[in-house]
This record gives C-alpha cells, structure tokens and sequence, in this order.
C-alpha cells in the first residue's frame, strides 16, 4: 500500500520493491514532485550544483607591493628637453642644436651645476657607440666621423642608443647625413674653464696621477 513516505521515493524504488501502486497514485507522486520548490540546482560542469558561486571578498592586507618607478638619469633629463627644443623649430643647423643642449642644461642647473660633469655623462654615453667596430665601419661607409655621429645619435635619446647598438645606423635614416659636424667643438676648453687657484682641472688630475 502507498504510504506517505513514499512521495519523496523514486519511483524506480517504487517497482522494485514491488508497492502495489496504481497507474492514478504514481502520476499524484510525480504531480507532488513537480510542485515542490527546487532546493538544489543540479550539477554543472564547473561542479557548482547549478548555484551562483560565492566571491569572498578580498580585505586589503596592507601588504599590496609597491607600484614601480622608474628613475630617469640626469643625462636624459637634460636631452629631452633640448630635443623636444630643437624639433620645435625652424633651424635644424647643429648650431642650433648646441644652444638648445646650453638652454636645457641651463634649466637643469641643480642636476648639473657644472656642465663638465655633464660633458662627462654625455661623452660616456657617446663611447659605448664608438666602442662598437659595426658602427664604426658604418660610418666610415656614409663618409661621417663616428665620433659626430655618435653625438647626435646621443641627442636622439637613449632608446635610440640601443636600437643603433642592436640593429645599425640604418635605424636612424636619411638624416644620418645631418649628423656632419660635432656638438663639443672643443672639449679641452671646458676642462680648463674654471681654474681652481689658477690651477686647471686637467693640471690637477695630472698632478693627482703622479704623486
């Protein structure tokens, strides 16, 4: 005999273990069924049993990493602004070039209170493209001195430096060719240009070498 029990048992259950139910009572069971409200879902292939996956919020630790920084030398400091300087105008002489480098170093006098110790920076920068036997020979190809090349390719910017270095002269293009005339024209000049109690740097780092 039904029971009430069974209106929760499959129906399966039902025949197998041979209740004696008539065709009206399983079609009350599965009328019972359908009424009742759906307490689970049914499983998903994400396993979430057909439910909305709870996100646990996430509480700050104080512990998050520091955003990045990125310090930019001196040198490139001072060059991007004569850069920006220089293409802003009419004149592209190398003239010109090498005021708007006096302009920006100007405006950068706390970073570089003595423009020898720019010229240092600037020189060392140039020597890691002089020091390179491929960009050498590729300016001896155009008929340039490598040591003016290099100087303007230092104005450029430092990511042009690496991409020379990387790829060749060819990354420049046609204006390699403007690249004729150097931006120190004399370089001694500056080292004896201010004299510490009539002594020039360059006596005083001879001096310095012998004893």
């Amino acid at each position: 005999m039904l029971n009430v029990e069974h209106l929760n048992c499959p129906i399966l259950f039902i025949r197998m273990r041979k209740i004696k139910v008539s065709e009206e009572e399983l079609n009350m069971i599965q009328a019972f069924r359908s009424s009742k409200p759906q307490t689970q879902g049914t499983a998903d292939a994400s396993g979430n049993n057909g439910s909305t996956p709870m996100t646990t919020p996430v509480v700050g630790t104080g512990l998050e990493p520091p955003k990045r920084t990125y310090k930019i030398q001196p040198l490139s400091k001072v060059l991007r602004k004569a850069k920006r300087l220089y293409y802003s105008q009419v004149d592209k002489s190398v003239e010109n070039k090498i005021k708007c480098i006096e302009t920006a170093l100007a405006s950068y006098n706390n970073l570089y209170p003595d423009a020898l110790r720019f010229e240092m920076d600037f020189r060392q920068e140039r020597d890691r493209l002089v020091d390179s036997t491929r960009f050498c020979n590729a300016c001896m190809a155009l008929g340039l001195s490598c040591t003016d090349v290099a100087d303007h390719v230092v104005f450029e910017g430092k990511g042009i430096v690496e991409k020379v270095l990387k790829e060749g002269l060819q990354v420049v293009g046609e204006k390699v060719h403007m690249f004729n005339k150097p931006l120190w024209k004399d370089t001694e000049s500056l080292y004896k240009a201010k004299p510490q109690n009539g002594v020039s740097k360059v006596d005083t780092e001879k001096k310095d070498a012998n004893e």
